[in-house]
């Protein structure tokens, strides 16, 4: 695959990117792939390399960027940053794309991972020209459920007792809580003190919240967001993948939304599928836990992963065997 270093604006920053060009005629199906939560720096770490070497070779130019204030990107890195202002980067990228000679508008798809699974739905609900959508590892749920789900699993991985993890949930409903009614900063200091001090929730992040995260009005904007009533306005095909051992996503009651769901919506091509041995980044792993995706490297993707969503995609997004989706 040939890439290149391009560049388009969101938000009036210039944002750093890279467009993947598969080696077969021009114009090209295209992807946009949408990283999950926290920085990026695409030079340092190139993600996604395999997925984006079998989506070039299968007809696909893939483009994907640093967030804003990563990388060589412009703008302010947050550590909570709007979901809003994700899907406006998305929409840029759309735009971008849609303005080149070499890319085919009418084959233009998402591919979201986590965090990138809300972003990813906001926009397919919002944009016609978004034809199908592929969505790895994604939440059915409200930014509040997920974090319980995460502590539960994690902390029991960790060897906590029952009654230590129920006494952090309810820490993190309080927490919730307070955020939602905008009680004061300190509040959340006074409640959060043991969880804060607890190792797990330091490598997730809790203890690195700042004043002003916790007063940004982005944090309460999140925690309205809920996949479900996002993924209701998904009408294009799609790919939901999960994998069995999860620790970050409640990968069984996800799966099973994303289906009702989606079908409850009218949406008639939807594909949901899971892969045993595979945590939250669909890489091969032990337990699957927060703590060892983060100490143990990337590993190799679980077998069958890939091939599935280019055997998904040799069906949807190519020529003459793509299903040109229209919303209207």
């Amino acid at each position: 695959m040939h890439t290149d270093r391009i560049h388009f604006t969101s938000d009036g920053h210039r944002l750093s990117a890279w467009l993947d060009r598969p080696e077969s005629a021009e114009p090209h199906s295209a992807v946009v792939l949408i990283h999950g939560s926290g920085p990026t720096s695409l030079e340092q770490e190139p993600r996604y390399l395999a997925i984006r070497k079998a989506f070039t070779q299968t007809g696909l130019a893939c483009l994907m960027w640093d967030k804003p204030g990563c990388g060589h990107s412009e703008g302010e890195r947050r550590q909570i940053q709007s979901y809003r202002e994700r899907a406006r980067e998305v929409v840029a990228a759309l735009d971008w794309l849609n303005g080149r000679s070499d890319i085919d508008p009418s084959r233009i798809g998402l591919w979201g991972i986590s965090e990138g699974v809300w972003i990813s739905a906001m926009v397919a609900s919002e944009r016609r020209d978004v034809h199908w959508v592929i969505l790895v590892s994604g939440p059915s749920s409200t930014l509040a459920y997920a974090a319980e789900y995460i502590a539960r699993i994690n902390l029991k991985l960790d060897g906590h007792s029952r009654a230590e993890i129920e006494s952090h949930l309810t820490t993190i409903r309080q927490c919730f809580q307070l955020l939602e009614s905008g009680a004061p900063f300190e509040a959340f200091l006074e409640v959060s003190e043991s969880m804060r001090a607890n190792s797990f929730f330091q490598l997730t992040g809790w203890s690195k919240l700042s004043h002003a995260d916790w007063e940004d009005h982005v944090s309460r904007e999140n925690v309205q967001a809920d996949t479900r009533a996002l993924l209701r306005g998904v009408k294009c095909p799609v790919l939901a993948v999960f994998g069995e051992q999860d620790s970050q996503v409640d990968w069984r009651t996800s799966m099973r939304v994303h289906q009702q769901i989606l079908r409850e919506a009218g949406n008639a091509d939807v594909t949901v599928t899971t892969f045993a041995g595979a945590n939250h980044n669909m890489r091969r792993c032990g337990t699957g836990s927060v703590r060892e995706t983060r100490s143990g490297g990337q590993g190799e993707y679980v077998a069958g992963y890939v091939e599935t969503m280019v055997e998904w995609l040799q069906q949807r997004a190519m020529p003459d065997t793509a299903t040109r989706y229209d919303a209207r």
